[in-house]
């Protein structure tokens, strides 16, 4: 398991088969089958939890694409919303 997942598991105290949140769209899924993703990068200090949040895999693409993209400031609106205990839907 990659550290950057193993922070944020530690931060909420949840393990790979847990019900989680997708923190752009709400949905909730076992938390093995998203992504967690930098949101301002990766490299030496950014596997931080401000630095980080679970998507759902059709989400995180967004993250990387062309098609629908979301950019790095919207994805920080939602995450700060997110640690913030907002859990409500951003994307579909």
């Amino acid at each position: 398991m990659q550290p950057h997942v193993k922070v944020y598991m530690k931060h909420f105290d949840i393990g790979p088969e847990d019900i989680w949140y997708c923190e752009a769209t709400g949905e909730q899924h076992k938390f093995k089958e998203m992504h967690v993703h930098h949101i301002n990068g990766r490299g030496k200090g950014m596997d931080v939890i401000e630095n980080l949040m679970c998507l759902q895999p059709k989400i995180h693409a967004r993250a990387h694409g062309t098609i629908h993209p979301v950019s790095k400031s919207d994805f920080m609106y939602i995450h700060k919303s997110f640690l913030a205990g907002q859990r409500k839907k951003f994307l579909v």
